[in-house]
């Protein structure tokens, strides 16, 4: 392909290791092509306690020379959009990239209730209630808070280890090790916290109709997919407010302090109690939820690609 004025090259991957912005930003003088990027957050640069540590400085670096070189960047929410521009306004850039944000789509590409066989729960799932989170496991997704949570209310008999379960499904992430051992050998749960891990579309569709309710304890979200999902699915969620979780969950939601334990204690436990209350929060869910498909999400994120000026 021979660039060109015409040309609109899209980046929207997890690419900062395998480009060099300096390179781009040159050759955007010598042949002009307009560069767009999907900005997801920027947490490296809020948050980098929450960043693994060999990327912190990759990512710092990274963001700085993503503004000065790309014509546009648009965000996967509002939040990111207002931090992105936050960060152009603290370092003063001259010409900064234009700013817009579009919704992410949440449906899961399976068909429910079709003529294909439907996907069976593990067995130990089978017959209980159970509470589902789904995120890679590590640090900023907060799992610790559910897990202390969890035992608090085991401790004090407000739940049932047999009959009520704690679900986390994702991968393993970094600095877990020592949870993921206490979530594997502590005898106090009783076998009631579920890891699951590779879980495929139709199970991930099995557990979301299935769940009692979902959870998200997160410390900051550029989005919060999971969230997005669970209220398609019309399941009431207990949720942090952190970074876009308001702008995704609105009034829909209940919001929990990240570092409040009892009150996640409680609010569990409560929940698992209150199956009227959670029937009533499904149905004003399904009424008032508009969710966004992923066709939609991509016909509106074209949209702004094609409509965003260039430098």
């Amino acid at each position: 392909m021979r660039l060109s004025p015409s040309v609109t090259i899209v980046s929207a991957g997890l690419d900062w290791e395998h480009k060099d912005l300096r390179s781009i930003y040159q050759l955007k003088k010598t042949t002009p092509f307009r560069y767009v990027v999907v900005l997801y957050d920027l947490i490296p640069l809020l948050l980098p306690h929450f960043v693994v540590p060999a990327y912190v400085d990759l990512l710092t670096a990274y963001f700085g020379e993503l503004f000065w070189t790309a014509d546009a960047c648009i965000a996967i929410s509002k939040t990111t959009e207002q931090d992105g521009q936050a960060y152009i306004a603290l370092n003063q850039l001259q010409t900064p990239p234009r700013l817009s944000n579009f919704v992410l789509g949440s449906d899961l590409p399976v068909v429910v209730g079709g003529d294909s066989a439907e996907e069976s729960l593990p067995p130990q799932l089978n017959g209980v209630q159970f509470a589902l989170y789904v995120s890679t496991v590590e640090p900023r997704k907060n799992h610790r808070t559910l897990y202390h949570a969890w035992q608090v209310a085991i401790r004090n008999g407000w739940i049932d280890p047999k009959t009520q379960k704690l679900v986390f499904v994702g991968h393993s992430g970094w600095n877990v090790g020592d949870l993921l051992y206490e979530l594997d050998a502590n005898p106090a749960l009783e076998g009631s916290i579920i890891r699951l891990q590779g879980v495929s579309d139709e199970l991930l569709d099995r557990l979301y109709r299935d769940a009692a309710f979902c959870l998200m304890p997160s410390r900051y979200e550029g989005y919060g997919l999971p969230l997005a999902e669970s209220l398609r699915y019309g399941k009431p969620c207990l949720s942090t407010s952190a970074g876009a979780l308001c702008e995704v969950g609105g009034s829909l939601v209940t919001y929990l302090d990240p570092d409040d334990v009892f009150a996640w204690a409680e609010s569990v436990s409560q929940w698992f109690k209150s199956p009227g209350l959670l029937s009533d929060m499904s149905t004003k869910i399904r009424a008032s939820y508009n969710p966004t498909g992923w066709s939609a999400s991509a016909e509106e994120f074209y949209r702004q690609v094609l409509e965003e000026p260039r430098k």
